[in-house]
């Protein structure tokens, strides 16, 4: 790349990063969160296609998926912030000499574009979480928010690329970015669309190789269809309360990119990057936790910041009829139940009118009415026993 292009290039990639860190910001609003990994035209087809639907976010990636077709990878050259960061690590690698200048670089990037194609037409769509957009938000996003170690998880990812960019320059960026990877194909895809050669024009040995690469092409992202359709009905799942709007147990595992937008988007601090209780393919996938706050029937912002449409936008009129779990009482623990005392303060604070009132030795006691419950879980955050006696259990499915 000539001098003054690569100059061009780091001034408009330094721009990006600085937008893209902003964005972050509360200044900005819990939104902004969305503008960088919706950008992702990897993300907005691999999704789409798992979805069987075309969210609204994905709009934000049309502009990046015509520049591809038109120029490949400018975006990579131009505007990615994972870029910057991983060339400047790559740079500082070679100023230490802990880079590999002469190593192999793997070509990953295709396959893994290939497999997440596959596995996305039976709605169990592999490596949504591998796109550097995705990644980048996950790595801001830790240090706009007060530390903690479940929220620095998030980061892990990009952490890893810097770390593989110091002993490694160049190998994320050209041979296994799964976005690079998508971009590589739309402009192969516009060059073809533009240039209109006929296929006799072509010698006979390029006619095979394009043939064969075609087949392996077909073959891998069958073998990807075949292996995410096992993975998505053979899994076991434990029951976990996600946040309302998220689609079904069998594909949100999938679907999710571990961005953490909903999680630094909820105002009562309940949501939380799940570990290995979610299972392997659940790690880091955001789980509601009614400690110390409760699921407000007036928010609805992590139904609002979600890039992948693993969990649907909802109004708050369409969130108060979503039920995310549901209240159970424990009677050894109820102060009206076990102890007799005149207590329905779950009762008192219930915004769905789910709790009913049963006559025990004289003393009204709570029963919950689970189909009125949404598992908002106030009733759990104002229980007055020693030991919480209404406690939102996942839905079993």
């Amino acid at each position: 790349m000539p001098k003054q292009r690569l100059i061009l290039s780091g001034i408009c990639r330094a721009l990006v990063l600085a937008c893209a860190v902003a964005a972050l910001t509360p200044l900005v609003g819990e939104r902004g969160a969305l503008l960088l990994p919706a950008s992702s035209p990897y993300l907005m087809v691999i999704s789409s296609i798992g979805l069987r639907a075309f969210s609204w976010t994905a709009i934000l990636a049309i502009p990046v998926l015509l520049i591809a077709l038109w120029r490949g990878r400018w975006f990579c050259r131009f505007a990615c912030p994972t870029g910057l960061c991983l060339d400047m690590a790559g740079g500082l690698g070679k100023r230490c000499r802990t880079a590999s200048p002469r190593a192999r670089r793997l070509r990953l990037g295709t396959p893994l574009l290939l497999l997440a194609l596959g596995s996305a037409t039976v709605g169990f769509p592999f490596f949504l979480w591998l796109d550097p957009l995705v990644l980048f938000n996950g790595f801001a996003g830790v240090w706009t928010e007060p530390f903690s170690w479940q929220a620095a998880s998030l980061g892990l990812g990009f952490s890893l690329l810097l770390l593989l960019s110091l002993f490694r320059p160049g190998q994320w960026c050209y041979g296994i970015c799964p976005l690079g990877a998508t971009q590589q194909w739309l402009g192969n895809i516009g060059r073809r669309l533009r240039t209109r050669r006929q296929a006799d024009s072509k010698t006979p040995s390029a006619k095979g190789s394009g043939l064969h690469t075609t087949r392996r092409a077909a073959l891998t992202v069958m073998a990807a269809g075949t292996t995410g359709l096992l993975f998505r009905h053979t899994l076991s799942r434990p029951p976990l309360i996600r946040p309302p709007g998220s689609v079904d147990a069998n594909r949100f595992n999938a679907l999710c990119t571990r961005c953490g937008n909903c999680i630094r988007a909820c105002p009562e601090k309940i949501l939380k990057p799940a570990g290995m209780d979610a299972g392997l393919d659940g790690l880091l996938t955001p789980v509601i936790h009614m400690q110390p706050g409760y699921c407000s029937e007036f928010c609805n912002r992590c139904t609002t910041v979600c890039p992948s449409g693993a969990i649907k936008m909802l109004t708050l009129d369409q969130k108060r009829e979503v039920a995310i779990g549901t209240a159970v009482v424990t009677r050894q623990k109820c102060l009206a139940w076990a102890e007799g005392q005149y207590c329905m303060v779950c009762d008192e604070f219930c915004p769905y009118n789910a709790i009913h009132t049963k006559v025990h030795n004289g003393i009204n006691c709570p029963v919950v009415n689970a189909e009125a419950c949404r598992g908002c879980g106030l009733c759990q955050k104002e229980c007055p026993a020693l030991q919480t006696a209404i406690i939102v259990e996942p839905i079993h499915s």
